[in-house]
C-alpha cells in the first residue's frame, strides 16, 4: 500500500522541515543505543534509503541550514508536491521520529507531524 501526503510548500514546509530531521535524528539513535552496535540488517537500509529518497523528491538541499550531522544536509521544500512512501517506510519514519530527541519546546510541532503522517492517503500499489 502506498501513503501519499499533498504537500503545500507555504502551509506545510514547517512538518516536512520537522519529519526530516526527527528522522535523521531517530535513525542515529536507533543505530546507536537499539541496536547496540549490531550492524544493521541491508532490508532495513534499503528502506531507510527508500524514505530519504522519497523526502530528496519533494525538496532541495538549504545551504543557508546548518548541517543536520556529517555529510547530510538540511533540507527545504521548495514547491507543491507529493511524499510518497509505502506504508513499511511510513510506519519506519514514525518509529525514528518517535525514538529521537525533542526538546520541550517542539513537542507540539512534533505531535502535529506525527499526526499529519497518519493522514496520509491511501492507495494501492
Amino acid at each position: 500500500m502506498l501513503r501519499k501526503l499533498a504537500l503545500v510548500a507555504n502551509l506545510d514546509a514547517a512538518r516536512f522541515t520537522t519529519a526530516y530531521k526527527a528522522f535523521c535524528f531517530g535513525r542515529i539513535v536507533w543505530l546507536q543505543a537499539d541496536l547496540k552496535a549490531e550492524p544493521q540488517k541491508r532490508e532495513d537500509r534499503r528502506i531507510d534509503l527508500q524514505i530519504i529518497r522519497a523526502f530528496e523528491a519533494v525538496s532541495v538541499p538549504d545551504p543557508a541550514a546548518t548541517r543536520l550531522h556529517g555529510d547530510v544536509p538540511a533540507r527545504k521544500l521548495v514547491a507543491d508536491g507529493v511524499l510518497t512512501l509505502k506504508q513499511p517506510e511510513l510506519e519506519r519514519l514514525q518509529k525514528y521520529m518517535n525514538r529521537g530527541p525533542c526538546d520541550t519546546g517542539h513537542l507540539a510541532l512534533l505531535e502535529e507531524t506525527l499526526d499529519w503522517l497518519d493522514s496520509a492517503d491511501k492507495e494501492h500499489e
